[in-house]
This record gives structure tokens, sequence and C-alpha cells, in this order.
């Protein structure tokens, strides 16, 4: 896991360092690099203007999608491993190969690709392994 340095401004306005970390706190696949409820590390619902900054490893197709039917219950009618949440997305695919499942289409991505997923049904397919995924969530009213 990656060090965060988390920076500050003096009360003359001048920057620097608060603190350095060795690394987020755990999360399952990875990590929250920057919690705004640490008390909830493993919390997936943030309220609106809240966020979380957290990175991933993608574990296999069917432990992702045992997991998204257990949190957010299983949606068949989508299909296997689809699920929304009531947040913003701002994704980028930092190793490997995945693929992004919408209702209408499914995108496949690589190292570099950015998403914003703004508040749609998807699910994520492994590709080539291993997936890394650096995400920053924003949380926003359950209804858009």
């Amino acid at each position: 896991m990656p060090r965060r340095v988390v920076t500050v401004n003096d009360g003359e306005g001048r920057s620097g360092v608060l603190r350095v970390e060795a690394d987020g706190t755990p999360f399952r696949w990875g990590s929250i690099v920057w919690p705004l409820t640490p008390a909830q590390p493993n919390s997936t619902a943030l309220a609106p203007g809240e966020l979380s900054w957290r990175q991933y490893t993608l574990p296999s197709d069917e432990e992702l999608d045992a997991y998204v039917a257990e949190t957010y219950g299983a949606d068949s009618a989508r299909g296997t491993g689809m699920h929304t949440t009531p947040t913003i997305d701002f994704v980028q695919v930092l190793e490997g190969r995945v693929a992004l499942v919408l209702d209408r289409e499914t995108v496949e991505l690589g190292p570099g690709d950015c998403i914003v997923q703004q508040s749609t049904a998807h699910a994520w397919r492994v590709l080539e392994a291993p997936v890394r995924l650096s995400t920053l969530m924003i949380g926003v009213r359950a209804d858009g």
C-alpha cells in the first residue's frame, strides 16, 4: 500500500506536512486512502457530501459478485454483480484490465483509463489480473 501524506496550512498560511502514514485504513481488497468517516472504515455508505478515497485490488469475479450480493442485494433482473450506489465515483485503473459492465454496454479498460461513475448500475469483470483501482467516492442523495 502507498504512503499517505497529509498537508495543512499553518496559522500563518504557510503549507507543510501534517502527518505521513505508512498506509491507508485497511478495507476489503485494499485501503481507504482518505476517509471522511474514519469510525466506519468498512462502510460502503456515504452521506451526501462525504467522500472516501480508496484503492482496491479486485478479487475474482465470483468473490466480488458474492460481496455485491451480500452488501447491495442481488439484482437478478440486471445480471450478476450489478449494483448501484448513491455516489459519484472517480475511478482510475492503475494496473490490469477490467470490464465495466453497464445496462446497455460493456467498456474494456486498462492502466491509465478513467471513469466517472454517476450513481449508475454497474458491475466489474476482471479481464487481466491483478486489477488495481484508485477511486474517489462522493456521497449524493439516493434519488440522484
